[in-house]
């Protein structure tokens, strides 16, 4: 009797234990997925800016032949849609070894989205060369990267592909001072050209523009133009200052490389220099209301009765 007692017990006991092991481990099951009872969280992903930056190497082509000792114009543009801030330096590299820095820096302006670069290399041997143009932050991370093989020739050959971009230009409008337009002596003038570049090369340092004939009308020789990749259009712009003199006025003016090289079409400006007061009536020159010390001026047409032109 004692031990039917006793196994009574037992297996009492364990109708009750196994009912609460099952209930635990559920419990622990539902605790354990994700929903708003469970203790468990995955844990959240952080947040990141993408800083990456396209690079397109645009000229000399990949697999191109050049010639030893003759130097080679590297011409690429920088391209990232959330700005190009992040950009310390450019590296031009060849078989690995950096040959040209590129310092850019706080040289781009605030929402810059895009950088024409031309760098140079002077081959030094023959053989087949890897040209990388690696885009560097402040702490040296590699934000991108374009590579090309070169392959350099001992001398020419008629086979060999050009060693530079070509360069050329197309005009596209005058956006400012038609030709004929008459101006008061000493009036200051900003002519406008709109240009595309139409050639292989990007516009970068070295590229201007250059007076090549006329009067000077105050204004520079060479007035640099604007960063500007292939196939992009650009503003040029030239200040001058009209002449004290009545009579008719010209200049012309032509892109010029960093290596001196004239391309693209002849930009030619002409005025008229002439006191409105000494011409008949019905004559429209351009006018000037403000101080004489240059500041606060509006124009516009008028005729010699005074009479601001529609």
């Amino acid at each position: 009797m004692p031990q039917l007692a006793k196994e009574r017990r037992r297996w009492r006991g364990l109708v009750v234990a196994v009912p609460l092991i099952v209930l635990a481990a559920l419990v622990g099951v539902i605790m354990l997925q994700p929903g708003p009872f469970s203790l468990w969280r995955p844990p959240r992903p952080t947040a990141t800016t993408s800083t990456e930056i396209q690079v397109t190497i645009a000229s000399p082509a990949d697999g191109s032949r050049v010639t030893l000792d003759q130097e080679v114009a590297i011409e690429s543009t920088l391209y990232a849609g959330s700005g190009l801030q992040a950009t310390d330096r450019v590296e031009l590299q060849v078989d690995g070894q950096t040959v040209e820095t590129h310092a850019v820096g706080s040289g781009t302006q605030p929402g810059q989205l895009s950088l024409p670069l031309s760098q140079r290399w002077l081959p030094a041997a023959t053989g087949e060369h890897e040209l990388a143009v690696v885009v560097l932050s402040a702490q040296g991370d590699t934000l991108g990267k374009a590579d090309i093989t070169l392959q350099v020739l001992a001398a020419p050959d008629e086979r060999s592909t050009e060693l530079t971009c070509k360069p050329d230009a197309l005009l596209l409008t005058d956006v400012t001072i038609p030709a004929g337009m008459a101006f008061r002596p000493g009036t200051q003038m900003d002519k406008v050209w709109q240009v595309r570049n139409t050639g292989t090369c990007a516009w970068g340092v070295g590229y201007a523009l250059v007076r090549l004939r006329g009067e000077a009308l105050d204004a520079p020789d060479l007035v640099p133009v604007p960063p500007t990749a292939a196939g992009e259009s650009a503003d040029l712009g030239v200040t001058l200052q009209a002449p004290l003199e009545d009579g008719t006025y010209t200049n012309t003016w032509q892109l010029r490389s960093p290596e001196g090289v004239p391309f693209g079409p002849l930009l030619s400006l002409g005025i008229e220099g002439q006191d409105p007061g000494r011409r008949g009536p019905g004559t429209r020159c351009a006018y000037q209301t403000g101080s004489d010390d240059g500041r606060g001026w509006s124009s516009g047409p008028v005729d010699v009765a005074g009479r601001v032109g529609q």
